[in-house]
């Protein structure tokens, strides 16, 4: 009766489609860091856990997810979220340019991956909430949440 087992599945998933993304990749990179590729952003600007930077950390951008389940309808059926946490130091969130502000454009190219997408649950995940935060001094962030429904698969495929 397992309701768990896709989370870890999802966020590999996430963590896959996020840090191969040429244009979050560079969004995420600031001066000095054009040789970073996707592997390089695992776990050092891209978490699959709600992540807050150091105050003494040098000015960086970064995003954060988690995957959980809210309810539980049935045996089968349940309920995930995926929330996701975009943040930035306030002396990088403006792009040269006039190209816009970090954490909207890194916001939008995660709603790109996810809106709409059917590779995380059963149906399309659907986007329910997009607001602002502020981890910690200097730093501001969006928080966006999706939410679609998932099966659990031991029971439909009979393990």
């Amino acid at each position: 009766m397992a309701h768990l087992q896709e989370v870890t599945v999802y966020k590999n998933r996430l963590m896959q489609a996020v840090c191969t993304n040429t244009a979050i990749q560079e969004l995420l990179r600031v001066d000095g860091e054009d040789d970073m590729q996707g592997k390089d952003f695992v776990y050092e600007r891209v978490f699959p856990y709600v992540h807050v930077p150091e105050v003494t950390e040098v000015g960086r951008a970064f995003i954060c997810f988690d995957v959980i389940v809210p309810r539980v309808w049935s045996n089968i059926t349940k309920q995930l979220e995926i929330d996701v946490y975009i943040m930035a130091h306030q002396d990088i969130m403006r792009l040269p340019e006039g190209r816009g502000i970090r954490i909207d454009l890194i916001a939008m190219e995660i709603d790109k991956i996810l809106n709409g997408s059917t590779k995380y649950g059963l149906g399309e995940v659907e986007l329910t909430y997009f607001g602002n935060f502020i981890p910690i001094k200097g730093y501001y962030g969006h928080e966006i949440r999706y939410k679609v429904t998932d099966i659990n698969r031991n029971i439909c495929e009979g393990d």
